[in-house]
């Protein structure tokens, strides 16, 4: 059997535990994060293995049951009258979409064990061998029973099985070339054809040596996801610099110092005013009170020691920041940020980091006007390179990965999205105030704004590596 498993990038430890279990026990599974090519055709590949599948396993969590993702490809094998077996990893009230279309589909609970779930797909895999019968010649043993109308209608051709059967080893052996070839992909699409090119880990400079601006290269993932990088600029020393061609994640640019939104008590900070205590930002805030106030309030825009600075450039389980604040703002479920999130750079492999050539450049502080020489693996645009998409014909508008939806806590894609675009920080800070952030739009009509340092999961993160 060839299982499409479906599942929300919250379950990519069970789908991977899962995918393996069946696998030992002798399926073929497709598993997105490990098995997808890559570069522009992405959303086809996922289509094409959909098609290809005799069966979909839904990974049934909180996650999947309110992911569009999930819903589309539950969808898409629904109009394919492909049968979906429903695995359920957690108690949830299935979505009004996702009840219509799996409400006569088989089920298997967790608690029912791996044996129960392999026993479903040895029983779908023997009713599906024995479903076509040959019979394309008659039967000319003495005695042979007279075929009815009914065993008729069940008649197929010779040469159509051999087909089947060809177009079937053809699939095994590309899915075992497939994850033979590694775990982690490398592909180069060409922009203006559409074309993928396969390419080795170890060949990612001299891949990336070839892209012009706008081809696309995959490398690393993030929440199980593959990350695609657009080629944006290509430097003096022949480096080139890649950002990624969807927002990844919503975060805060800088939690705010007192681990609070909104809020400052430090009296030695309030210049003589009153508390700020879970304050929302308004007009005369920046007028009231100091700068130290602001960031103990509402983040810090200071690129330089900045949460999302030491995150991206953490590849580590355990992320060393630069203030007090660990990247946490409170207990609050809604106020997490990403203190219990591993490095960004623990998504890539030793091969892949190796690649990348860190990026210096001169950071001036919006507000001191002081200028800093720093250099990062990773790190974000500033407002003067987004000259680079233009010169390049590539729009800075950016969408939105599903990873980056499970950050959404207060709704914020939801409510401001523009066609599915939505708005990413740059690394500059505001010139009025120490607590606001430049941000790209999500509409060409006002490019950049400007949005405070701590806000919850308002801006996007588009990083930026650079190759050589």
């Amino acid at each position: 059997m060839y299982i499409f498993i479906s599942y929300s990038s919250k379950n990519t430890d069970e789908a991977t535990n899962i995918c393996n279990m069946l696998e030992n026990a002798g399926q073929s599974c497709f598993l997105a994060y490990r098995d997808i090519v890559g570069g522009s055709v992405y959303a086809e590949e996922l289509v094409n293995a959909i098609e290809k599948s005799d069966v979909v396993l839904l990974l049934l969590s909180e996650g999947s049951n309110n992911s569009p993702h999930v819903l589309r490809e539950v969808e898409r094998s629904c109009s394919k009258n492909i049968p979906i077996v429903v695995y359920k990893l957690e108690d949830v009230v299935l979505t009004k979409s996702l009840e219509y279309f799996l409400m006569t589909h088989q089920w298997v609970t967790k608690e029912e064990g791996d044996e129960r779930l392999i026993g479903v797909f040895k029983n779908l895999e023997k009713r599906k061998s024995g479903s076509i019968k040959d019979t394309s010649a008659p039967d000319t043993t003495v005695g042979a029973p007279v075929k009815t109308k009914k065993e008729n209608r069940f008649k197929v051709n010779k040469a159509l099985c051999f087909g089947i059967v060809a177009a079937v080893l053809v699939l095994i052996a590309a899915v075992v070339l497939t994850k033979t070839l590694s775990n982690r992909k490398t592909t180069v699409t060409d922009d203006n054809t559409g074309k993928t090119e396969q390419a080795a880990s170890s060949d990612i400079s001299e891949s990336v040596r070839a892209m012009k601006p706008g081809d696309i290269i995959t490398i690393g993932s993030y929440r199980g996801e593959p990350i695609e990088w657009v080629a944006l600029h290509r430097n003096d020393d022949g480096s080139t610099i890649l950002i990624s061609k969807d927002i990844l994640s919503l975060k805060m640019f800088d939690a705010p110092e007192s681990g609070e939104f909104g809020t400052c008590v430090d009296e030695s900070l309030l210049n003589g005013e009153d508390a700020l205590t879970g304050t929302y930002w308004t007009g005369d805030i920046a007028e009231k009170y100091g700068d130290e106030a602001l960031i103990e309030a509402y983040g810090n825009n200071d690129w330089s020691v900045s949460d999302i600075r030491c995150w991206l450039n953490a590849d580590r389980n355990m992320v060393s920041y630069d203030d007090d604040t660990d990247g946490d703002t409170s207990g609050s479920e809604k106020n997490l940020f990403y203190n219990d999130e591993k490095g960004f750079l623990k998504n890539f492999t030793d091969e892949e980091k190796n690649s990348f050539t860190e990026y210096t450049y001169v950071y001036e502080n919006s507000l001191t006007g002081a200028k800093t020489e720093l250099s990062d693996r990773v790190f974000l645009l500033s407002e003067d390179e987004l000259e680079w998409f233009f010169a390049g014909d590539i729009s800075p508008l950016a969408e939105v990965s599903e990873g980056a939806l499970e950050d959404d806590v207060e709704k914020m894609y939801e409510n401001y999205n523009r066609n599915g675009c939505f708005a990413w920080w740059l690394r500059d800070g505001s010139k009025e105030t120490a607590c606001m952030n430049r941000c790209v739009n999500s509409s060409r009509d006002e490019l950049v704004f400007e949005y405070l340092s701590g806000y919850y999961g308002y801006g996007g993160i588009r990083p930026c590596i650079c190759i050589k």
